[in-house]
């Protein structure tokens, strides 16, 4: 019987436990809200019976109870049921003696008791612990706070939020304003208040819901990837593609759609491969990370498989009429072609129909639609006797479901649900026990299942956290992983176990290495911890070779050129060809990317990595190029840094203006050429902003008494706007007028005034008819409703006070975001789509990205070397960038 929470025994009546306005029986406790009769005792909590087996033998008890006087005694921790003795679940009946910060957890016989986190303690007594404070919670998510508790902590929500499900949603007068609320989400009544809450499946704050729920899923050692239920493919974990340090992927930590704009039915990836099928029946393949390649030219096939270790690649592919074709590697008969020749195209196997069918290392095995099981291949790897050419039935049942591989080993599921075991070629697969499963899923360490009622199971060593429950290191039989019964289907890979609910949000726990648990930030998941959605971001910058993004909860993913750790990679000749997080994970507010250096802020604090060798990192004289961010000084006040080229400059919290690094035409303001290794302050003035860019050779910055334009370094081509070509070492003024938002070209500079009105000026190649010089600021056109402004030596992008973007100037690699549109410049600002909430812009030479009002971030142009972070592609429209 449900009740309103435990309360002390008021009136010590010794025959009654209270449970809030009800009162349990003394054979019972109050748990969860509710009284529960304690074992060897059956009723509703406020009545009791004690249960008393009869019985004749000792064999009548089981082996855990021997017969005294007539009934079932049972041994210490077993209790007595209506068929014997059981174990007691000293945990579920609230009888246990764990501190009530500790988790309990059941075991045969017993029970264990857990400390949270890292609480120090046995688990019968647990001291006091600041789980917040230490980082040891699983807090995650946009809008979730940890809040610490006398026992534990909980997670909480910011203000203005209200906790729904696994995350925070928007607390907002949605009743009276549905539009408020997401089309993915719906207004729902909380104790709160009105809340926009994501559907099932979407994850966000209810005014913006990611899709998060995944319809099946892949996952090999390090990487995943789901198939969505809109037909995209998102993956994440690590992205490495072989030997060459060129071709090197590192990957996201939050699930991120492949850019294919593709629509796809089935998705597999291995070590190296990936292949997925495409709603129009055909196959794509290709290197894991990079774009796929069609496969032939048919268009009627509805599965796909690959397998590589090593280069032992192969492939098999199921048509809509149960074929079943394969191709590549046969060094090991695994393509069941009577041979061990290697095959390029799709060869049909046999001319049998399938059911399904799997591949593993250097095999193939399939279910036929009348329940026989059959393999083939495998030769020199399992035995001489173990291998066929041809398939070749495994056994003589016919009641085969499906089948299953991992490693050497073989699964397969029957009709009844029983899961059987056996490695190469035997005559009757061995049962795995009674239990029946509607999904399994094996690992070298541990077997896990849904059974029909929904919940999840495991067995087996704790390996990486796979057993999915803290605090057991072993479990030799299967015990239930948490409470929930909503679980659909599992997907194990060898160190981390997945599961998707029937609502469709989906699940990971195990080793989190390379981000594979999906959840932004890496460390290990002893318990299903649910896949975050892609976050949004809150600070970008990007560069020719490398470009950086701060979330908005704080990490930073860097993507690009590698080249002395300027993206924060341990390994300094690779190129990561996605965004990656960077090992520190923050939190972090502002970053700077200059050729090969990365600024950034955290908390007031500035640190930087990256090339040193100019000084660039402020690290002083004896700095060398490292991947790891570390801090430039001891201040906390830091509020705003800007990077170019080879310096960086920093503005603190009262204004003042300091720069470092390259100084050779005195673009650091400090009345010299000498380049400096650690900060140095910009004069005595003090400044509202600073703008930075191209090759380095000149900054701006805005006075804070007025904002007004300041320019100093190389003036040779009228970048400075002072209406001559002299440069200066020191800040000199632009004209009297207050700006908003300034962007540094190579040897050009264009803002926008606190009224509007957009202006350019110095040598202006790509943007203008003519290739104009201008020594003073020219305006752009007759508008006045301009936001910000970005732009690079090649072209120039800007957004309206509307959210509107417009870009111009040179089309090479789809920069401007025109397709269709041919090379040569364009001259005037030209709208990019019709998104109308776009918030700020950055530009490179050939790449463009723009950050919308709810923190998504799209890039479009060349992915030169990675720096967009969509594998070295080209783009000319705007597509999302992996979170």
């Amino acid at each position: 019987m449900a009740c309103n929470g435990c309360k002390s025994d008021d009136n010590n009546d010794p025959d009654v436990v209270p449970c809030g306005e009800v009162e349990c029986a003394s054979a019972a406790t109050c748990v969860d809200e509710a009284c529960v009769c304690k074992p060897g005792f059956e009723g509703d909590g406020q009545t009791c019976t004690e249960i008393r087996l009869a019985c004749d033998d000792d064999d009548a008890c089981g082996a855990a109870g021997t017969c005294t006087e007539g009934y079932c005694v049972c041994d210490a921790g077993y209790t007595v049921t209506t068929t014997g003795c059981a174990d007691a679940d000293e945990c579920a009946a609230g009888i246990d003696d764990c501190d009530p910060a500790a988790t309990c957890t059941n075991t045969d016989g017993g029970f264990s008791c857990a400390c949270p986190g890292s609480a120090p303690g046995d688990g019968r007594t647990c001291e006091p612990f600041d789980e917040c404070s230490a980082g040891a919670h699983d807090c995650d998510g946009e809008h979730v706070v940890c809040v610490d508790l006398d026992a534990g902590f909980e997670c909480g929500c910011d203000t203005g939020y209200t906790r729904t499900r696994d995350s925070c949603s928007l607390l907002v007068d949605c009743n009276a304003n549905p539009d408020a609320c997401d089309a993915n989400a719906s207004c729902t009544d909380t104790p709160d208040g009105a809340a926009c809450v994501c559907d099932a499946g979407f994850a966000g704050d209810g005014a913006t819901c990611r899709q998060t729920g995944f319809t099946t899923l892949s996952s090999v050692d390090g990487h995943i990837c789901g198939l969505r239920p809109d037909g995209k493919i998102a993956c994440w974990g690590a992205r490495r593609l072989g030997a060459d340090a060129t071709e090197q992927i590192y990957g996201t930590s939050r699930p991120a759609p492949e850019p294919t704009g593709s629509t796809w039915t089935t998705v597999d990836v291995q070590t190296a491969d990936m292949c997925a099928t495409r709603d129009d029946g055909t196959i794509w393949c290709g290197p894991y990370g990079t774009m796929l390649n069609r496969v032939g030219t048919e268009s009627d096939w509805i599965d796909v498989r690959t397998s590589n270790v090593g280069t032992q690649a192969h492939y098999c592919a199921l048509k809509s009429g149960g074929q079943l074709w394969c191709w590549g590697t046969n060094a090991h008969a695994q393509l069941g072609l009577g041979n061990v020749e290697t095959v390029d195209a799709p060869t049909q196997v046999g001319t049998a129909t399938w059911s399904n069918f799997e591949i593993g290392h250097a095999r193939t095995c399939g279910v036929q639609p009348n329940g026989t099981l059959w393999c083939w291949g495998g030769a020199g790897l399992l035995g001489p006797e173990v291998w066929s050419d041809v398939p070749r039935q495994v056994g003589q049942q016919s009641d085969w479901a499906r089948v299953q591989m991992s490693g050497f080993d073989n699964y397969a599921l029957k009709v009844d649900g029983t899961v059987h075991y056996w490695r190469g070629h035997v005559a009757t697969p061995a049962s795995l026990g009674p239990q029946t499963w509607t999904s399994f899923g094996h690992t070298d360490y541990v077997d896990c299942g849904v059974k029909s009622d929904g919940t999840l199971w495991c067995k087996g060593a704790n390996q990486f956290g796979l057993l999915g429950i803290e605090g057991v290191s072993v479990a030799s039989d299967f015990i239930q992983v948490g409470r929930d019964a909503d679980w659909g289907s599992l997907h194990m890979g060898s160190a981390v176990g997945c599961a998707i609910k029937t609502s469709g949000d989906t699940y990971c726990w195990g080793r989190n290495q390379w981000g594979e648990i999906g959840v932004g930030t890496l460390p290990y998941r002893f318990e299903p911890t649910t896949i975050a959605p892609g976050v949004g971001h809150k600070a970008v910058a990007i560069a020719q070779d490398h470009s950086c993004a701060v979330r908005s909860t704080g990490e930073l993913s860097c993507t690009g050129g590698n080249l002395l750790g300027a993206v924060g990679l341990p390994r300094m000749d690779v190129f990561a060809l996605r965004t990656h997080q960077v090992v520190d994970p923050g939190p972090w507010d502002e970053v700077a990317v200059g050729t090969q250096h990365t600024c950034l802020i955290g908390e007031g604090r500035l640190s930087c990595f990256g090339a040193a060798s100019l000084g660039q990192t402020g690290l002083g004289p004896n700095a060398v190029p490292s991947h790891v961010p570390t801090p430039v000084d001891a201040a906390t006040d830091w509020v705003d840094v800007v990077a170019n080229a080879s310096s960086t400059c920093g503005r603190k919290s009262d204004g003042s203006l300091y720069c470092w690094g390259y100084n050779q035409r005195g673009q650091l303001g400090v009345g010299d050429t000498d380049s400096r290794d650690v900060p140095t302050r910009v004069g005595t003035e003090t400044w509202s902003q600073v703008f930075m860019g191209g090759l380095g050779e000149h900054v701006c910055a805005t006075r804070a008494a007025d904002d007004s334009l300041w320019c100093w370094g190389s003036n040779d081509e009228g970048a400075l706007g002072t209406g001559d070509t002299t440069s200066s070492m020191v800040p000199v003024p632009v004209d009297g007028s207050a700006w908003r938002s300034v962007s540094i070209g190579h040897q050009s500079t264009l803002g926008v005034k606190a009224d509007g009105t957009l202006w350019q000026w110095g040598s202006l190649t790509a943007l203008t008819a003519n290739a104009e010089t201008l020594l003073s600021p020219s305006r752009v056109g007759t508008d006045s409703n301009w936001a910000m402004v970005a732009s690079s030596q090649q072209h120039a992008c800007a957004t309206r006070d509307d959210g509107a973007l417009y870009c111009w100037g040179q089309q090479y690699g789809g920069a401007t975001g025109q397709p269709g549109q041919p090379v040569n410049a364009l001259l005037v600002p030209t709208r990019v789509g019709t998104s109308a909430n776009w918030a700020r812009v950055f530009a490179t030479q050939t790449g463009t990205c723009g950050l919308q009002t709810g923190g998504a971030l799209l890039c479009w142009g060349r992915d030169y070397g990675g720096n967009l972070g969509f594998g070295s592609a080209w783009y000319p429209t705007p597509q999302r960038v992996r979170d």
